[in-house]
């Protein structure tokens, strides 16, 4: 290849680069907004969480970091979807109903019964007791993956992608009154990417990312910082 050559394919070549980055090459799409998504109330034998504006509902919630983190978090969603803001406390208080999130007083949580796989650190269960509903992790995390697994199954919510979360509204919030969920990662490392999900574009910040990250079980760090690296978030893998 000659020196002419070569000098017109590295001009091209940052003028292409330049291009892209200026968005005058291959320009940004104009942002995707999504249509509001409102959910269907559930019709089976059910417990009915909110309705009316109002709850008999209180959050029982563990003493742990990202306990604590994962009763703020149902209760800011649940509040997002039907305006009522539940209360917590922790297990030293008492509600006329309650939801009880991490290792308290209220629930024993065996992490490894008969016939099924240990729960690790991320795995959790979720299940109803009567009129509760308990949310427990064999470690931190798995507390926090039970109350976005519960918001996915049952409220339809969802964590596409940054920028794009659904949270259908609901006046009344029902669930069925028989909830048996055991869930074990069948991968312990989960990072998808090396590229970084935030940045201070798009008006998409620290807690946004911190919520997909949550809602899509990433748990690890790559070649970039992960978001819930904090122990209110449950901490990460290495």
């Amino acid at each position: 290849m000659s020196a002419i050559t070569k000098f017109f394919s590295s001009v091209l070549s940052f003028l292409i680069l330049a291009g892209m980055y200026t968005g005058l090459y291959n320009p940004r799409l104009e942002p995707f907004v999504p249509q509001e998504v409102t959910s269907s109330v559930y019709e089976g034998e059910a417990l009915t969480l909110i309705e009316n504006g109002a709850s008999a509902y209180g959050i029982i919630r563990g003493s742990d970091p990202a306990e604590i983190t994962a009763a703020c978090k149902l209760q800011q969603f649940l509040k997002e979807i039907s305006g009522v803001e539940l209360p917590i406390s922790d297990d030293s208080g008492a509600f006329a109903k309650e939801i009880i999130v991490g290792s308290t007083n209220r629930y024993t949580l065996d992490p490894a019964p008969e016939g099924k796989e240990p729960l690790g650190t991320d795995g959790f269960v979720l299940r109803t007791a009567g009129e509760k509903i308990v949310f427990a992790g064999g470690g931190p995390r798995g507390t926090l993956y039970s109350v976005y697994d519960f918001l996915e199954k049952f409220l339809e919510c969802r964590w596409l992608a940054k920028n794009w979360t659904v949270l259908p509204k609901q006046a009344t919030v029902a669930v069925p009154a028989v909830i048996e969920e055991y869930e074990v990662p069948a991968f312990i490392y989960r990072q998808p990417s090396t590229t970084p999900r935030f940045n201070s574009r798009d008006d998409y910040t620290w807690e946004d990312d911190v919520d997909y990250s949550l809602a899509n079980r990433i748990n690890a760090q790559g070649m970039i910082a992960n978001t819930t690296g904090g122990e209110e978030y449950g901490g990460i893998i290495f």
